[in-house]
């Protein structure tokens, strides 16, 4: 009398979880490759529904092909073809080359032996038991079928957009002020500097005479190398502040590369009381 060994004792048993472990461990590694989906709970949940049933449809197929070559049966090449038919274009188009790579080996053995899709039992001569794994695996190609384009349109759908308002940051730029009488914007002190030099910043009205003030850059010595005229941007004749910009053309000294900028206010009395002016130093390129 033939002895029955345990299962664990079973080679073909163990060749089918070996092999149930490698699959769904490459088409679990495959579907969660998208990390910007791992915050969502739905692409979660529908990647772990399609990881399940690749896994019970893998076991199932991989039982039937072990017990039929034990027991002399023919493989069900049909139903080997129907559902590589099934991976296939799934696995493209969620981009999954594991899911469409096994669903197009399936695809090949099932057409290469068509010629025995005849000699595949049919409905009525199959069992109850066989009648129920039927329907069992026809439901799990469903639930995958719905459940990757689910994942497909989770991932292709764009996200939507938040209820809150997205508030910029202010650039704060920074402002040289001069005894809340001129703010230089550029250039800032200790900065360096190359010709043409643009002047930005804002003045007091009162640093103005005919929306216009003089503008001297200098060399290490003080000797002037450049000089020129900042225009008012808007109307003058306030004592808020004014806009104004000026552009001096000049030469690099050929002796130090320090200098300094000066912005004069404009004194047409020329009273010295009434002097004043604002300077940085600077460095040539």
């Amino acid at each position: 009398m033939e002895t029955k060994l345990p299962w664990y004792r079973s080679t073909t048993v163990w060749m089918i979880i070996c092999l149930a472990l490698l699959i769904s461990g490459a088409i679990f590694l495959s579907v969660v490759k998208d990390v910007t989906q791992l915050n969502n709970p739905a692409y979660l949940w529908t990647m772990g529904l399609i990881v399940l049933v690749v896994i019970i449809l893998a076991i199932i197929y991989l039982v039937m092909i072990a017990k039929g070559r034990i027991k002399q049966q023919e493989v069900n090449y049909c139903s080997l073809f129907i559902i590589g038919i099934c991976w296939f274009p799934l696995g493209i188009i969620m981009d999954n080359m594991v899911l469409w790579g096994l669903g197009m080996v399936l695809v090949i053995i099932g057409l290469a032996n068509k010629k025995r899709w005849a000699q595949q039992a049919s409905w009525s001569e199959l069992s109850k038991t066989q009648r129920s794994w039927k329907r069992i695996t026809i439901t799990l190609l469903l639930a995958l079928i719905i459940a990757g384009f689910i994942a497909y349109i989770l991932t292709t759908q764009p996200s939507a957009p938040t209820n809150q308002p997205t508030t910029e940051e202010p650039v704060i730029k920074a402002t040289l002020i001069y005894k809340d009488l001129v703010r230089l914007e550029t250039p800032q002190p200790e900065t360096i500097i190359t010709s043409p030099l643009v002047i930005k910043g804002e003045a007091r009205g009162t640093w103005f005479f005919e929306a216009s003030f003089p503008v001297v850059l200098t060399d290490w010595d003080g000797l002037i190398i450049a000089q020129g005229i900042a225009t008012a941007q808007s109307n003058w004749m306030t004592e808020d502040y004014v806009p104004f910009t000026a552009e001096l053309t000049f030469d690099r000294p050929s002796y130090g590369d320090r200098g300094a900028l000066i912005l004069q206010k404009d004194n047409p009395s020329g009273l010295p009381e009434h002097d004043d002016a604002l300077e940085i130093t600077v460095y040539f390129k």
